[in-house]
C-alpha cells in the first residue's frame, strides 16, 4: 500500500464552524425525538477543529470533559478530520493489525493506543470523526440507549444524502448494504462521554485494508463517496450531522471557538 498523501496541514490552531448551527426548521414532537425531553432544546457547544492530529485532539477533549463532568460547559461536539492514523481501542488484538508496525511508520501512518472501546480502526481525510462531549445523564443515563442514538443520528445524516443506512444486529455504527459506513466507539467516565464516531465520506479506503477493522474480517468497509458515485461536499455532510444531533439529542448547538491552546475557554 503506498502513503496516503497528505497535502493539507494539521490543524494545531482550531477554527469555529461557521454558519452550520443547522437547526431543523421544524420542531419535533418528544416522541419523534431521541433524548429531548418535553420538546425542549437544550443550549450546546459545537467545535470544528479541521484537520488535527490525534494527540492533540484527545488532549482537548479529556480537558472538555474534566469541564463537563464540573458542570463548568454544555454539551459540546467535536467536528474534524484526522491524518492517517490507526487507533488502538481496549479491545484491540494485535492479530487485527495486518502488518508489522515497522511498516506503518514507513508508510507514514500513526499508532496510537486509546482509552475508547472497541478494537481497532483507522482514521485519514476526508472522513468525518465527531466527538461528543455529552452528560448522558441528561440523555436517558442509558450507555446502550446513548449508542443507539449515535446511530440514529448517523441514520438521518445519510438519509438527507439518499443513503439508505441501518443497524446490524450485534455490532455498532451504520451499515449500507452489508458494509460498515461509519464505526463507532465511546467511553464513558463519571456519565459524561468522550471519542465518538467515524464517518467515511470521501476518504481512501485503502487504509482499511491494513487492519482488520473493529475486528470484524468478513466484512467490508464503505465511503459516501463510494455508495452515491460522486463527490460528497464534507461541509454539507457536516451540516446534516448538526441537523441529527439537534434532533436526536434535543440540542441547538453555537458554533465556538475552541479553548486558546486547548487549556481554558
Amino acid at each position: 500500500m503506498r502513503a496516503i498523501n497528505n497535502t493539507r496541514t494539521p490543524n494545531e490552531g482550531p477554527k469555529p464552524l461557521e454558519a452550520i448551527s443547522g437547526i431543523a426548521n421544524e420542531v419535533e414532537s418528544p416522541s419523534e425525538k431521541g433524548s429531548g425531553s418535553e420538546g425542549k432544546y437544550q443550549p450546546a457547544r459545537l467545535i470544528d477543529l479541521g484537520l488535527i492530529r490525534y494527540e492533540p485532539a484527545l488532549e482537548l477533549q479529556r480537558k472538555l470533559h474534566a469541564r463537563r463532568v464540573a458542570g463548568e460547559i454544555p454539551d459540546t461536539l467535536l467536528l474534524l478530520e484526522h491524518p492517517p492514523v490507526i487507533t488502538l481501542g481496549k479491545a484491540f488484538h494485535p492479530e487485527h493489525l495486518r502488518f508489522a508496525r515497522e511498516f506503518y511508520a514507513q508508510q507514514g501512518i500513526e499508532l496510537h493506543p486509546t482509552d475508547r472501546g472497541g478494537d481497532v480502526t483507522c482514521h485519514n481525510p476526508g472522513q468525518l470523526v465527531g466527538y461528543p462531549i455529552f452528560d448522558v445523564s441528561q440523555h436517558g443515563r442509558d450507555l446502550h440507549k446513548f449508542l443507539r442514538d449515535l446511530e440514529e443520528v448517523l441514520i438521518r445524516a445519510l438519509a438527507e444524502f439518499g443513503i439508505e443506512a441501518h443497524r446490524e444486529s450485534g455490532y455498532t455504527g451504520a451499515w449500507v448494504g452489508d458494509a460498515k459506513i461509519a464505526a463507532i466507539g465511546i467511553k464513558v467516565t463519571k456519565w459524561v462521554s468522550m471519542h465518538g464516531f467515524a464517518l467515511n465520506v470521501s476518504n481512501d479506503l485503502r487504509l482499511f485494508n491494513t487492519i482488520v477493522p473493529c475486528g470484524i474480517a468478513d466484512r467490508p468497509v464503505t465511503s459516501m463517496e463510494r455508495v452515491l458515485g460522486r463527490a460528497v461536499p464534507m461541509e454539507a455532510v457536516k451540516q446534516s450531522v448538526v441537523r441529527a444531533f439537534e434532533a436526536v439529542f434535543g440540542l441547538r448547538f453555537t458554533p465556538v471557538n475552541a479553548p486558546e491552546r486547548f487549556g481554558e475557554g
